[in-house]
């Protein structure tokens, strides 16, 4: 087997599809005849990994390179280095950023590096490498003659899923680009204005894969609601699919900011079935303070308004986010937040780490807040002016014990017991947590038995052991399934 150009995908999971690889791939015009794509969840070795390319006899590597894979992309450009020196290497993704220092081996490993989008580059990119027209050390994309000011004229990738994709991975897709936010832990910052793909084309496109099967769509725009007209339409066109196929139930995925939502939204909201909008909502921090921080708008009255509306009318799957390690956040701002966040019964909170991004302006607030982050990703905050290594290692189990016994819907019926007769839910969760730690020492590679013989011995009650009874065998009946 021999291929001129093998683009490389370490993806977060085998769910996962690279949907950046099959953006460039639907844009490099006649090369696209000799390029394939490699797709990797990470389980093979670097090594592993360097025989499986080998095997294509590629002249030109291309890796996407996200926070979750660096250090295993770094590992196999290092490896590609010494087992075939004359294969060229590109990289892109959002780690690839210049004067990063904590992926400037990136750039060292690579003959050329991508910033930004490519589309608008790619083909001429990969045909300079083939050439050994290597004279750049990386080629910015985000402004000039390759910047991609309109997407009119980039083409459309979803005809690049297969069937296989449609069936086992999620298929991912976007109506737009930019974010009018200015963030300052966020890579996406600044990217306004908003653009938008021609909704003829890309309507056509979904109708397409709607037709092949598929039903899970996962949308990548920043802030959707933030659409107007343009998202409604969107709205529109999957309830026009859903009277097609009325028996089917669609699974939609958007990302929203908690901002007042006009009459025209709430409508179309609430004509989804339960379970077919699940809707990723950043709350990010409760504290106004913080919030103006970090440059994150924030009302929380609305925020709340807002929450309660997509939870309890709209019957959406509410994914809301928090983040651990803010400059200048508190404990007890957190865990104010928290138990704010949980009274309103989202069907997940993700509790996240504050993390140093490459590219983002964060470091504007190290000084100010004493902000020390890991120098290996995912670059984790280590300790802040207001919180101490010690109380971010204990936040850090919390946010692992509340995936395992809510966010994982192992322990329901436990769960909302514990939560009704709670007058603190962080401080309860984070009692489980410290009771988990303290006798095995780790909170990962645990049964749902030794979480069950924590939750029992700090609540042993007969509810509680009903509770259990009745988890294990819904625990025990999805295993089976």
């Amino acid at each position: 087997m021999q291929t001129k150009v093998l683009l490389v995908a370490v993806n977060a999971g085998y769910i996962h599809s690279s949907f950046s690889l099959r953006c460039l791939l639907a844009n490099m015009g006649e090369l696209a005849n000799e390029t394939h794509i490699l797709e990797t969840d990470g389980e093979a070795s670097p090594v592993q990994l360097c025989e499986q390319i080998l095997a294509f006899k590629p002249s030109v590597v291309g890796f996407s390179v996200y926070i979750w894979n660096t250090t295993y992309v770094i590992s196999v450009l290092r490896l590609l280095k010494r087992l075939s020196p004359q294969i060229r290497l590109v990289v892109g993704g959002p780690q690839v950023v210049p004067e990063d220092t904590a992926t400037a081996e990136l750039f060292e490993l690579a003959d050329c590096a991508v910033v930004r989008e490519a589309e608008g580059c790619v083909e001429e990119v990969l045909r300079n490498l083939l050439d050994n027209n290597v004279s750049q050390t990386f080629l910015s994309v985000g402004t000039g003659r390759n910047a991609c000011d309109t997407l009119e004229n980039i083409q459309l990738p979803y005809s690049l899923y297969s069937d296989d994709d449609i069936k086992h991975r999620v298929i991912y897709a976007e109506t737009s680009r930019g974010c009018p936010f200015q963030c300052v832990y966020c890579t996406s910052a600044g990217q306004g204005p908003i653009r938008f793909f021609p909704q003829e084309s890309l309507f056509k496109e979904l109708e397409t894969l709607i037709q092949r099967g598929a039903r899970k769509f996962k949308f990548l725009d920043r802030s959707f609601n933030h659409n107007g007209n343009e998202g409604l339409a969107v709205f529109d066109f999957f309830l026009r699919q859903k009277q097609s196929f009325p028996h089917d139930l669609f699974q939609l995925h958007f990302e929203f900011t908690p901002f007042p939502l006009l009459d025209d939204w709430k409508k179309r909201l609430c004509l989804f079935q339960p379970g077919e909008l699940h809707l990723e909502v950043g709350i990010q921090t409760w504290n106004m303070e913080v919030a103006k921080r970090i440059q994150r708008p924030m009302n929380p009255t609305t925020a709340q308004e807002s929450l309660h509306f997509l939870i309890h009318e709209a019957k959406a799957d509410v994914h809301a986010d928090l983040i651990l390690g803010l400059p200048g956040e508190t404990l007890e701002s957190a865990v104010e937040g928290f138990n704010r966040l949980v009274s309103l019964r989202p069907a997940e909170i993700q509790v996240g780490i504050l993390k140093n991004l490459p590219g983002t302006h964060l470091e504007q607030r190290f000084a100010e807040f004493d902000l020390c982050f890991s120098p290996d990703p995912p670059y984790e905050i280590l300790s802040t002016s207001t919180l101490s290594f010690e109380t971010l290692c204990l936040f850090k189990r919390f946010a692992r014990c509340w995936d395992m016994v809510y966010n994982h819907h192992r322990f329901p019926n436990c769960i909302s017991l514990l939560l009704k007769n709670s007058a603190s839910p962080f401080n309860d969760i984070m009692t489980l947590s410290n009771t988990i730690y303290a006798e095995h020492q780790r909170m990962y590679a645990l049964s749902p038995k030794q979480i069950a013989k924590a939750l029992y011995s700090l609540y042993p009650m007969d509810e509680m052991k009903v509770a259990l009874e009745t988890d294990a065998r819904i625990t025990q009946r999805i295993q089976r399934f």
